[in-house]
């Protein structure tokens, strides 16, 4: 969930629409970084659009930010509360105090994508990034200030994190762990940058396609919904969250979801995410899920502790 947009320095900013799709595929905050004079510069705390467009127009105006590192973040709420300062960037640091600051002049900073499970946030307001760069990124950095430069160390941080990260040092160099796509030059943690593309049900349970529809998530009514309701926002428990959970295919394969890609929701329904357009859909007739299991072998229940909002396809009602 959420995307990093990384610009290496002498490529151009994303495009004003492709800014506007992150942010309503991301609705929940975003920020940026850029280096300057050495330095990185961390502003976020933007809660709108206009917001973000704003703050970076005015930071374009005192940096040049076409021939600088420069490195982007939209958020979807996970963990922590949606609140300013949980957005990313932060920089890595160990004091909580500064993370939290919506301003900030660093070293080296530090964007997230996904979600921390190796880590307990200390309390109900700190993010799982946040308790991740405190009590252990930190503890990297101090102990080896380049780590980045270290592949093994850099193969570790993916170990522990599970997820995607991308780094902006004061030189204007991005190093990045996970995989992330390249469009124009600029790295994307997910494809959640493009203009969406709505699924359609075609001869449903046989198969699905694309209709060429070029929707862009700007069309919507709400950062939370689609006014046709080709998609909306759902509360969904994904399977990877419960230690030791897992699910079997319609080929009798079990499996350890470790990429979010399976979900339920209140009802008991399976959905499955859709990497491309990373919208889910309902598995109704369990043609690729034949059921989802705890690790106690039984079937798996909806817990709401650990449901999260996700995009869904719409028109489903209450499947």
């Amino acid at each position: 969930m959420c995307i990093i947009a990384a610009k290496p320095a002498g490529i151009a900013l994303p495009n004003a629409k492709t800014i506007e799709t992150m942010w309503y595929a991301n609705p929940d905050g975003a920020g940026f970084m850029y280096a300057h004079d050495g330095k990185v510069v961390i502003e976020k705390g933007f809660m709108t659009l206009d917001e973000f467009t704003a703050a970076l127009n005015r930071a374009a105006k005192t940096a040049d930010l076409v021939n600088t590192g420069v490195v982007m973040h939209f958020r979807i709420t996970t963990h922590g509360g949606t609140r300013p300062s949980n957005t990313h960037p932060f920089p890595l640091s160990g004091n909580i105090a500064a993370l939290r600051k919506l301003r900030f002049v660093t070293d080296i900073g530090v964007a997230h994508n996904g979600i921390i499970r190796t880590v307990s946030p200390r309390d109900k307001e700190t993010s799982d990034t946040m308790e991740f760069i405190a009590s252990e990124l930190s503890l990297l950095y101090k102990g080896c200030p380049t780590f980045y430069e270290n592949k093994s160390l850099m193969q570790l941080v993916e170990e522990l994190c599970g997820s995607k990260l991308a780094f902006l040092l004061g030189d204007g160099s991005i190093h990045t762990v996970g995989s992330f796509n390249e469009h124009e030059d600029i790295l994307y943690s997910n494809y959640s940058w493009e203009p969406y593309k709505p699924k359609y049900l075609s001869s449903y349970p046989h198969g699905y396609f694309l209709t060429d529809t070029d929707s862009a998530w700007r069309d919507c009514s709400s950062a939370y919904g689609w006014e046709d309701d080709d998609v909306v926002r759902r509360r969904l428990m994904a399977v990877t969250d419960v230690d030791g959970a897992y699910y079997v295919t319609v080929d009798g394969d079990k499996v350890t979801d470790e990429n979010y890609e399976v979900f339920l929701d209140a009802r008991g329904n399976v959905w499955l995410l859709d990497e491309e357009t990373m919208v889910a859909w309902p598995d109704i007739h369990h043609d690729v899920v034949l059921g989802v299991f705890g690790p106690d072998g039984k079937p798996l229940k909806y817990d709401a502790f650990y449901a999260f909002e996700v995009d869904c396809e719409g028109g489903w009602g209450d499947v």
